[in-house]
Parts: C-alpha cells; structure tokens; sequence
C-alpha cells in the first residue's frame, strides 16, 4: 500500500512541477490575465472617465452646427472675455460636439441642459440685467455629469442669455 501511496504522491508532485513550469513559460495563468485584463481595463476607464470640454468657435463650425445655434440665446465660456464652452445648447465635450436640451427648471439661479449622455447644470451666483434687449451678465458654477458613468466636472462660468 505504501507503494501506490508513494506512486500518487509522486503523479501529484510531477504534475504540480509541470504547472509551475507552464506558468514559468507563459508567464501568467488565467487568474493572472484576468487581473491584467482589468488592470488594462481601469486604465482605459480613467483615461475615458476624464472629462475634457473645448472651446467653440462659431467660425470654425459646420453650417449646419452654426444654424442651429444662430440667434438670441445662451452661451458661457470658463473665462470672463473667453470663447464659449457653450452655445445655445452646443458643446464639445471630449472631443465630440454635443446638442444638449434647455430644461426649464422654474429656479431663476439654476440653468440645465441635457441629452441622452450629459447633463450641464449651471448655479447663477452673480446676474447683472441691462437694457432691456441687452440681456444679461451671469457668473456661476458649471457642472457637467455624464449620464453613462457618472462622473463630474466642476467649473466657474462666466457669460449670458439675450440677443
């Protein structure tokens, strides 16, 4: 009996030494890549998860972008004499220009606009009125939320609604 105890240990012990020789080689084993793929995962997450807002330039816009953000309206940029990070709805966020809805929120101090992947609220801290017609001057802080993963940015703006 002792034999065919001493023959399975040894059967254990070689495969175990051939497994270890096999992760020596690869390098990983299944676990291993598993963490490696989520590893690389969470890399492209935060590289995805940073929200990245351009300016607009009315100019440098296709006619068609240009048409549907033409006439009387909003539009604030992150500088008090910077070009717009929005523009009657329009902003380039990560890259990709983006149509957002103006949603009335019935609060004279909250602006917001959405679509189906952002959401871009504004807290009016500061409204000077002029002129009627002339529109107004509006300082605030901005904060623009992706609707897929959540994540937010925080920023001050400066700008104004009129014609």
């Amino acid at each position: 009996m002792k034999t065919n105890s001493n023959r399975c240990f040894a059967v254990m012990f070689a495969v175990s030494i051939y497994s270890f020789s096999l992760i020596g080689c690869t390098g990983t084993t299944t676990e291993n890549n598993d963490s490696n793929t989520n590893k690389s995962d969470s890399t492209e997450i935060k590289k995805e998860n940073q929200i990245s807002i351009e300016t607009i330039n009315f100019d440098d816009l296709p006619t068609n972008y240009q048409d549907q953000i033409e006439g009387a309206g909003c539009a604030f940029s992150e500088d008090k004499d910077g070009e717009s990070v929005i523009s009657n709805g329009l902003m380039k966020i990560n890259g990709l220009y983006e149509f957002l809805e103006y949603v009335e929120t019935h609060d004279r101090k909250e602006m917001l606009y959405i679509n189906k992947n952002w959401e871009f609220q504004i807290k009016i801290e500061y409204e000077k009125t002029g002129e009627p017609g002339d529109g107004s001057e509006l300082e605030g802080t901005a904060t623009l939320k992706s609707r897929n993963t959540n994540d937010v940015k925080k920023f001050k703006v400066f700008g104004g609604c009129g014609c």
